[in-house]
């Protein structure tokens, strides 16, 4: 039996594409894509913290990266290894960054430090960014649940 040499991690983040051809693992804030039959490197990419989640789109097309402590979320493309989305939440507090499930929505999770005006209700508040290039990502960038307080 032969076995590959072993690779760094970070946080236990390391997943299988959906269509089962890339293997994605988190080095503190690198990504790192590898070919699953051969684990040659196909790409690299530098995220601007460490990675706390990382998620593939379901088509593999896309790979999600959040950085929970500075309420960051990058998108990284494989076909176009130059394209990248980055979703900046800022001091509202992310803590939840998901794919939908047609790999082509970003659902984010927020939480507001500080209490709501009206407290009486839960609210839901919904922003929707689009890219220059509609083929590529719709981005839902604020999905914030205000529970009453």
């Amino acid at each position: 039996m032969n076995f590959s040499e072993v690779f760094k991690q970070s946080n236990q983040l390391c997943k299988v594409s959906p269509d089962g051809k890339y293997l994605a693992t988190c080095v503190q804030y690198r990504l790192v894509v590898r070919d699953v039959s051969s684990l040659q490197i196909l790409q690299l990419y530098t995220c601007l913290d460490q990675i706390s989640h990382m998620e593939w789109s379901s088509d593999s097309l896309f790979i999600l990266c959040a950085m929970y402590k500075r309420g960051l979320v990058q998108v990284w493309s494989l076909e176009q290894p130059d394209w990248h989305c980055k979703i900046d939440e800022g001091s509202i507090g992310l803590v939840s960054s998901r794919w939908s499930p047609d790999g082509r929505h970003i659902l984010n999770t927020t939480e507001f430090h500080g209490r709501p005006e009206n407290s009486q209700t839960p609210e839901l508040s919904l922003t929707a960014s689009t890219p220059s290039d509609p083929h590529l990502l719709h981005v839902f960038s604020q999905i914030s649940f205000l529970p009453s307080c």
